[in-house]
């Protein structure tokens, strides 16, 4: 039995068939649709669930008294998870109240991202998603959106789930189970970094990224980009204190979590985080023109005390939030609501520059990160 399945049946336990019922029915329609783009500012994201805004669906799901699901939550982009209460789409309505200008123009919003995207497979290949439908690289669907337009601001994360860190999360949940002692948890953490690093610390996907975005000799980027902000993953380790999760609310598979563990999976992220800021320095080292990276370090602080242990206020949702909110697992461990507008909060006020100047450091970071 894998993980998934495991956590699946632990959920069973301590949720009973409310919950069975609500990720059974869980079928949400498609959603979006063409994109058309004012002579305003154009941010763009590419990215994973975290950029997609996994766990904050347009809609909730609606169930009877009984919690039987009515209606199934809704998206913007059903197969993605995207969502306009996404961390980008909170950074651009941010944008909005800072512009000077907000009355007479609007700022394009191009989401790309799409929950379970890996580096290789989502931003720069094509994903494969779960409803059997095939979706073009990332980088390939911002081409074509905005054409010949510049992006202001592209805003970027992955490496999540190049390290499985979500089937770590539910590996960690899993009772008199210590995932941080796991051999095989540990062996993918290291071949997760290992790829997306290189063997030689910058000759891995994150390199390849960079070639894409930049362009490399006889290889144009396909879409140009005036500044690349790449954003720090958020920690949802944290309790109200800023200490290690060791609990959940009362009945959630979380709870299965111990202190070490989510010590250990605070580790993953800062490793993952590293990796990202390493990959701006190599980026803005590039002597052809390029665009300006910037790495947004603010946004991982922004959850030190809210993660999903940290009680009413938590901005992380725990599995049952997931099932209550969109009637199935993956919202598990990612922002809500409230978590993707402190993000927005964070990345709009660093961007403040897409719609008047900003100071940007020599190092390719925002002043205040």
């Amino acid at each position: 039995m894998g993980n998934r399945q495991r956590l699946a049946s632990v959920v069973a336990l301590v949720a009973g068939p409310v919950a069975l019922v609500a990720v059974a029915a869980c079928a949400p329609p498609p959603g979006g649709g063409p994109i058309t783009l004012t002579n305003g500012p154009i941010v763009a994201a590419v990215g994973d669930s975290y950029l997609s805004g996994q766990g904050a669906p347009d809609v909730p799901v609606r169930r009877s008294a009984s919690g039987a699901v009515l209606a199934p939550a809704l998206w913007q982009d059903r197969g993605c998870a995207r969502s306009s209460l996404s961390g980008p789409a909170r950074t651009v309505r941010r944008l909005h109240e800072l512009d000077p200008q907000a009355g007479r123009r609007s700022i394009n919003l191009v989401n790309e991202a799409c929950s379970d995207a890996t580096v290789a497979a989502g931003l720069l290949g094509p994903q494969h998603l779960g409803d059997g439908t095939i979706r073009p690289s990332q980088l390939d669907q911002l081409a074509k959106a905005v054409g010949s337009r510049t992006v202001d601001a592209l805003l970027v994360d992955g490496g999540g789930n190049d390290v499985h860190f979500a089937d770590i999360v539910l590996n960690c949940a899993i009772p008199l189970h210590d995932c941080s002692t796991d051999p095989s948890i540990l062996k993918e953490v290291r071949a997760g970094l290992a790829a997306l690093n290189g063997p030689h610390g910058n000759d891995g996907l994150y390199r390849s990224l960079i070639a894409a975005v930049n362009g490399s000799p006889g290889h144009a980027a396909e879409v140009r980009v005036k500044d690349v902000y790449v954003t720090a993953y958020p920690d949802p380790t944290r309790n109200a204190a800023g200490g290690p999760c060791s609990s959940a609310p009362a009945g959630d598979p979380l709870a299965g979590i111990t202190a070490a563990e989510a010590t250990f999976g605070s580790g993953i992220v800062v490793s993952l985080n590293r990796s990202l800021a390493a990959m701006v320095t190599q980026a803005n080292a590039g002597s052809a023109p390029h665009p300006v990276w910037h790495y947004v370090a603010a946004t991982a602080p922004a959850f030190r005390v809210n993660g999903y242990c940290a009680g009413p206020g938590r901005e992380v949702n725990t599995v049952l939030d997931s099932l209550r909110l969109q009637g199935d697992l993956r919202g598990s461990v990612h922002p809500n609501a409230f978590g993707y507008l402190a993000w927005g909060d964070v990345v709009g006020g660093q961007l403040a520059g897409v719609v008047r100047p900003a100071a940007t450091r020599s190092d390719g970071t925002i002043s205040g990160a």
